[in-house]
């Protein structure tokens, strides 16, 4: 699950910590699309967290996984890479 913050200045993306120890590689997987596209794009911009079992957001993601709710967006790759072009 992920989360881009667009009311701070630049492009933010945060990550829910679904994978411990792999935030490295899955960081890398990201930043080896994102350079194609932006290869300014600062790698800090992606960040890891949690989100918390008592959150709206873990709430709506375990809904959504167990099929009982529709995702409020659904965002390709594609998607998130042309935005990352337009910043």
């Amino acid at each position: 699950m992920f989360k881009v913050d667009v009311k701070a200045p630049g492009l933010a993306l945060s990550y829910d910590v679904e994978y411990p120890g792999h935030e490295a590689t899955i960081r890398g997987l990201l930043l080896n699309h994102i350079w194609r596209i932006q290869p300014d794009f600062p790698k800090e911009t992606i960040t890891f967290g949690h989100i918390g079992k008592k959150s709206k957001a873990h709430a709506k993601a375990l809904a959504v996984y167990r099929r009982r709710e529709p995702p409020d967006l659904r965002v390709s790759a594609r998607d998130l890479l042309a935005l990352l072009k337009q910043k």
